[in-house]
């Protein structure tokens, strides 16, 4: 049997318990294929504004200014847990699953590593989860925390 070696590996990072948990396993598949760990947050416009409902004009600048705390916090706690391994963290903005699946297009990225379940479940009853997206539209080696 091959044994396969993973030169770069994606962590996505959303600020939920699974995701937070995923990425100790990153660092442990880092580890064992001396790899680098890009965590990828994503501010999901779309995902923000139809999740708010409808809110007063402007209303939807404050829930992205929440998601930009958010997301600092989270990329704050990975940083603190990736420090000893080779990473980087990066923001983009849209939809995830698009936003991931692209990143790993243009990044040479062979190894995906995310929580099971993210943060916006309300969303993802009415139009899918990033995840169930991800499972069938990626071509890379997947773990995901459940």
């Amino acid at each position: 049997m091959e044994h396969s070696s993973f030169s770069q590996i994606l962590l996505g990072l959303d600020g939920s318990p699974h995701a937070q948990a995923a990425t100790e396993y990153a660092c442990q598949i880092a580890l064992a294929h001396n790899a680098p760990i890009t965590g990828v947050a994503i501010i999901d416009q779309p995902g923000i504004q139809s999740s708010s409902g409808p809110v007063p004009i402007g209303g939807a600048h404050y829930d992205v200014k929440l998601e930009d705390q958010l997301l600092e916090e989270t990329q704050a706690e990975a940083k603190a847990i990736l420090d000893d391994f080779a990473h980087s963290l990066v923001t983009r903005s849209g939809h995830p699953d698009t936003v991931v699946k692209s990143y790993i297009a243009e990044n040479d990225i062979d190894m995906l590593v995310m929580g099971a379940y993210g943060r916006r479940s309300v969303r993802e009853f009415f139009v899918g989860s990033v995840t169930y997206h991800l499972i069938h539209e990626t071509e890379i080696p997947l773990f995901l925390y459940h």
